[in-house]
This record gives structure tokens, C-alpha cells and sequence, in this order.
């Protein structure tokens, strides 16, 4: 599919998934694991949910769990580009892949 035939939300360089998955990340050197789930996945990108608050411009090592067996997790450092409160203690949580690791 070439861009031109792409509706608007989808006229960017990466075409976004809708994947739900469970999601592990450690905040710069902090050796504690939070947890989420996300919601959208891109070549550039990651959206997840999760209740840990987060700042923009931080680094994040994640690891995003395989959707079957065959597939082997996804290991990169992001950074923090949007924070939206969802609720009283969730956010959902726009990070750019900075690098796979």
C-alpha cells in the first residue's frame, strides 16, 4: 500500500499496529520493574498504558513481551515523548525507539 492510498492517520513513515501485549520497563539506572500493556507499536514508536508516572524526556529500557511463542521479545531504549492521564492512576504513554538492543 503506497501512502497516497493511506487515510490520513495512517500518512506517516511507519504504519501503526494495534497490539496488546504485556510490556516491562526499568526508568534510566533504576534497577525496579514497572509494568504496562500496550496499545500501538510502530517501527519509530511505542503506546502503552501503564499506572507508573512518567516524565517526558525520560529514557526507558523496554521489554515487550512476544505475541506467540515464535516471536522473541522486543528490547530497545525509548524516550518519552507524551504523557495522557487516563484515570486516577493509569497514563497512556507515547515513547520513540531511540535504539534495539
Amino acid at each position: 500500500m503506497s501512502i497516497a492510498d493511506r487515510s490520513y492517520d495512517e500518512k506517516r513513515d511507519f504504519i501503526r499496529m494495534n497490539i496488546t501485549t504485556n510490556v516491562r520497563f526499568m526508568i534510566g539506572n533504576n534497577p525496579a520493574i514497572h509494568s504496562g500493556i500496550t496499545r500501538k507499536h510502530s517501527a519509530s514508536g511505542l503506546l502503552f498504558e501503564t499506572d507508573t508516572e512518567l516524565l517526558i524526556g525520560q529514557k526507558l529500557d523496554v521489554t515487550v513481551a512476544g505475541t506467540t511463542a515464535q516471536f522473541e521479545p522486543l528490547q530497545a531504549l525509548v524516550q518519552v515523548q507524551r504523557v495522557d492521564p487516563l484515570g486516577p492512576a493509569t497514563n497512556l504513554v507515547a515513547c520513540e525507539i531511540k535504539e534495539m538492543r
